[in-house]
This record gives structure tokens, C-alpha cells and sequence, in this order.
């Protein structure tokens, strides 16, 4: 069963699910569509178009701040900075709200996953 992280402004839904490997995978759906697991090409694609308007230092910094939040319970508090720094992309603040939120639900599961490397505690 399915369990909601975040609806964004525009309406995606970013959830945990079962996958392949157990139930923390991530899911995306846009615009009424199927949805899907985005690959770590499909984000990091999305972060370089990204960077060609905004500084990819910036970006590195925001991510930074939501990196250092991160636990291995998904906190409301975080996921409501991640919409205030989206908030300061200004035309890409969706996309960014839902990659940077994305981001950090993957790094969320990495936190529960038994012998996951990239843990951050």
C-alpha cells in the first residue's frame, strides 16, 4: 500500500511503494499520468537543466541544507523547507519542488535500507 510524502502545488504525487527490492521505492506521477520510479538519470538530467539557469551552486548548496536533514523518517518540516527553497527558483519552483522532494525520499530509503552504503547518519 502506498504511502504519500508530498503532493506538490501542481498536483504530482511523490509516494513510498513496494518495488522490486522491498518497500521503499520511490514513485512519481505528473499531470494525471502513470506512475513511475524515477531513475537517478531522470533527477540528476532534470538538476543540469536546472543548472543552466540557475547556478549549479546554489543548487548544490539547497540540497546540502535538505541532505543535512535527512533521517530515516520523512519529517514534514523538511519537506516544507524543500518547498520554500523551490520557492526561490522562481518559474522552475515546481520542477525543483518535486525533484529536490524526490531527492530526499530517496535518501530517506537509503536511510531504512539494511545494508544501504549511502546512509547519512
Amino acid at each position: 500500500m502506498a504511502t504519500l510524502i508530498k503532493t506538490i502545488s501542481d498536483g504530482s504525487i511523490i509516494e513510498f511503494d513496494a518495488g522490486l527490492f522491498d518497500d521503499w521505492c520511490v514513485y512519481l506521477t505528473r499531470n494525471g499520468r502513470k506512475r513511475f520510479a524515477p531513475s537517478d538519470v531522470a533527477y540528476f538530467t532534470e538538476l543540469q537543466t536546472l543548472d543552466k539557469k540557475h547556478s549549479g551552486k546554489k543548487i548544490y548548496h539547497d540540497f546540502v541544507k535538505i541532505y543535512d536533514a535527512t533521517h530515516a523518517k520523512i519529517d514534514n518540516e523538511v519537506l516544507d523547507r524543500i518547498t520554500t527553497i523551490s520557492s526561490r527558483y522562481g518559474e522552475d519552483k515546481i520542477i525543483t519542488d518535486i525533484w529536490f522532494t524526490v531527492i530526499y525520499a530517496g535518501m530517506v530509503a537509503e536511510e531504512n535500507k539494511k545494508h544501504a552504503i549511502l546512509k547519512n547518519e
